[in-house]
């Protein structure tokens, strides 16, 4: 959210008030403990610097992630403490997870189970995941993963089909109705959703609402929220 350091607790907390969803990449350290930071190094958005895979969390934990925001010392956030939020917050937020560099994913599984979070959150489609769904004791980690796409191809429908799609993520510009409509019937039972991104302006909020679309990311949850109270029926 402007006005709020990416990737942070201070920032999810205030995002779950106005969502219906959230996206966060999941890192591992080198001690194991899952965090959650967008880039491969923490150079951007810390006052630290280097690989953060490279770390472990004794220096994580050290490293400012609200330099520039003027809420003090903000940490990068364990990933046990945005399903926590999700688990708590009194509504039904959805959150979707790119996973890098975990090989071990039972971890995961166990934090999805501990704060009851399995129905709610999506594994990104990437060869680590689907080494993780193909096996048969994870197979049900989770009912939902989503695909990015490009565009249109003959080999997307049977992708949804093969591996249970929930939702197909497609660059807003790439969209229109006909696209939309083809997507939500691939499958006549449990439909494929499309998500867009990154949608920031009124005007491209209006166009996704008109087509159909399922879920809009944006970095103004806030706006578009009020948006949608003020020009959806």
């Amino acid at each position: 959210m402007p006005g709020y350091p990416e990737n942070t607790i201070i920032s999810l907390k205030e995002a779950v008030k106005f969502v219906d969803w959230v996206e966060f990449d999941v890192k591992v350290l080198t001690d194991g403990t899952i965090v959650s930071l967008h880039d491969g190094t923490v150079d951007r958005t810390t006052d630290g610097t280097g690989d953060i895979t490279k770390m472990d969390y004794e220096q994580v934990k050290e490293l400012d992630a609200g330099k520039g925001y003027g809420f003090g010392f903000v940490p990068v956030p364990r990933v046990e403490e945005i399903l926590e939020v999700l688990g708590t917050c009194g509504r039904f937020v959805r959150a979707e997870m790119h996973i890098h560099n975990l090989w071990e994913p039972e971890p995961l599984v166990a934090l999805l189970d501990k704060y009851h979070v399995r129905d709610r959150c999506y594994f990104n489609l990437n060869a680590m995941v689907m080494g993780i769904y193909m096996r048969e004791d994870l197979h049900d980690t989770t009912s939902l993963l989503s695909l990015n796409a490009q565009g249109e191809s003959p080999e997307l429908k049977d992708l949804c089909n093969q591996y249970d799609l929930s939702y197909l993520c497609v660059p807003h510009k790439l969209l229109h109705a006909d696209y939309v409509d083809r997507v939500h019937a691939y499958r006549k039972k449990d439909p494929v959703f499309v998500h867009c991104y990154p949608v920031q302006s009124e005007a491209d909020w209006k166009r996704m609402i008109d087509i159909g679309v399922d879920v809009i990311q944006t970095d103004f949850p806030d706006a578009l929220a009020a948006y949608i109270l003020e020009t959806v029926p």
